[in-house]
């Protein structure tokens, strides 16, 4: 089985002597897992460090494949044409250019691999049910489910090996809510997603809890995390 990202012994020291993270190592691969905490225990924190939005004070963090970041509560400009949300836009323009016999070779490295973009991203749309939308049309004539799976169509179009969010179904009603679970039920390799969610907790193979700088794995879904932290804590009041 093949790890994703694999974490070897970071720390995070945002001002001397206060460590949000902590001498954190693990993996993660194919399993689907979330991660919970109070707030402000560095969740976040953690996620952008794994993405490489900020480096750690010490130790590495390896990746490998491509990994996919939804972050928290993102939004995007209603003005945006469906293309332009997709981020296909440009590697469209270049391939009807190099169709109409442009030769400019800054035109291939727009298109790198994405020869098959357009197949991809109607795929992706009837994927999530949204057939025949016009890659032109404005966002703000979507409904709220409609723009949800639109972001969540822009992940899967890279092609990602394995995919990260941040509270996805924040502040989304229960249709939306229910278009992130399909997509969670449905991911057939590795997803950490952090959330409050009780519904969207319990698809997860596994649980890890972020507390005092520290994780610890709960092998099951949340209510088993449940379960467990409430037998820890009846041991604790015993002892």
């Amino acid at each position: 089985m093949q790890n994703n990202i694999v974490v070897n012994n970071i720390s995070f020291e945002p001002t001397d002597d206060f460590f949000v993270l902590k001498n954190i190592s693990v993996s993660f691969g194919e399993k689907k897992i979330g991660l919970v905490g109070n707030n402000g225990t560095g969740k976040t924190v953690l996620l952008k460090l794994l993405v490489g939005e900020i480096e750690p004070t010490v130790g590495k963090i390896q990746r490998i494949g491509k990994i996919a970041y939804l972050p928290q509560d993102y939004q995007i400009d209603l003005k945006k044409t469906v293309g332009e949300a997709l981020e296909i836009v440009d590697k469209l323009k270049a391939l009807e250019k190099i169709k109409n016999g442009d030769k400019n070779e800054s035109l291939l490295e727009i298109v790198g691999d994405d020869w098959d973009i357009y197949n991809r991203a109607v795929e992706k749309l009837e994927y999530f049910n949204l057939h025949n939308i016009d890659f032109n049309r404005r966002l703000e004539t979507l409904s709220g489910g409609e723009k949800v799976k639109i972001i969540l169509a822009k992940l899967l179009i890279a092609k990602p090996d394995f995919i990260i969010l941040d509270e996805p179904t924040n502040n989304l009603d229960q249709v939306s809510r229910e278009i992130v679970y399909n997509l969670v039920k449905n991911w057939k390799q590795g997803l950490l997603v952090v959330s409050h969610d009780r519904g969207l907790l319990n698809l997860f193979d596994q649980i890890y809890e972020l507390s005092e700088g520290s994780l610890k794995l709960y092998g099951g879904n949340y209510d088993f995390y449940k379960e467990q932290k409430e037998i820890e804590n009846q041991s604790v009041k015993r002892q």
